[in-house]
């Protein structure tokens, strides 16, 4: 099948010329009726040369990745017939036709809209969000429901009979209670989403680049993950040893444990 006939945008598309196309891949055809050679680097591969991708002598496709916009250049026995950058999508198709350039720049044409690769994830977040939000109102609730009927079983008979005033309530000051720790949740929370995105990236990302380390001088995802989990843990240790301290343990005994 040639790509060449595609011009409904909006049709999604995984296959280049008989290649399956994965996550963070694009697909373009570049039309010609001389040998050319296709060269091509990514931006972020900050300074690099351009390397030669292809050699054609007729119409062909390629598979291109769509993690960095793309520095390319089409060259022929004469020199450089054009040049360009472009960022390609994910699932694109896109058609690059060489034969009938006018200026030294060149861009592709999309003929085949890119598919919505990010959805998956997109829904998993959305999911995620609306399950905290209601088990959070949920609680929320349920804690003012439980109260109301306590306080309408144990109480509100002796506010009849003997006046709110009458009544003496012990308070909370009043009842000794035994030293707790407790614990910094938002750490915690930040601690335990590390550790799974981490988990989750080694697994593999579910092949999206944004879960893959990045090759050169670019930030992703997946660069990110061991700082967030080394912060986590260093707060934590920050925030221990302050508690021994307040215990009136020396600091070298502190340190040692």
């Amino acid at each position: 099948m040639s790509f060449g006939s595609f011009e409904n945008v909006g049709s999604f598309i995984r296959d280049c010329n008989g290649s399956k196309l994965r996550y963070d891949q694009a697909c373009l055809q570049i039309i010609t009726n001389t040998d050319v050679s296709f060269w091509s680097q990514y931006e972020e591969c900050e300074g690099c040369i351009l390397l030669g991708t292809a050699n054609i002598s007729d119409t062909r496709s390629l598979v291109l990745g769509t993690g960095s916009p793309l520095n390319y250049k089409v060259t022929n026995g004469n020199g450089v017939i054009c040049n360009g950058t472009y960022q390609f999508a994910e699932y694109g198709q896109y058609i690059l036709n060489v034969t009938d350039v006018k200026t030294d720049t060149c861009l592709p044409r999309m003929t085949a809209e890119p598919d919505a690769a990010y959805l998956p994830i997109l829904t998993a977040v959305v999911i995620l969000l609306s399950m905290a939000t209601l088990w959070y109102v949920v609680k929320g609730v349920g804690k003012r429901i439980v109260a109301g009927r306590l306080y309408a079983r144990y109480f509100a008979r002796e506010d009849n009979e003997l006046g709110s005033e009458t009544r003496v309530l012990t308070t909370e000051a009043s009842v000794p209670r035994s030293p707790t720790r407790s614990r910094l949740r938002s750490l915690d929370i930040f601690r335990g989403f590390a550790i799974a995105l981490m988990i989750f990236v080694n697994a593999g990302g579910g092949g999206y680049g944004v879960f893959s380390h990045s090759v050169w001088n670019g930030l992703t995802v997946a660069d990110v993950v061991f700082p967030w989990f080394a912060f986590a843990m260093g707060e934590a240790l920050v925030l221990s040893l302050n508690a021994r301290l307040r215990t009136s343990l020396p600091r070298i005994n502190a340190l040692q444990q």
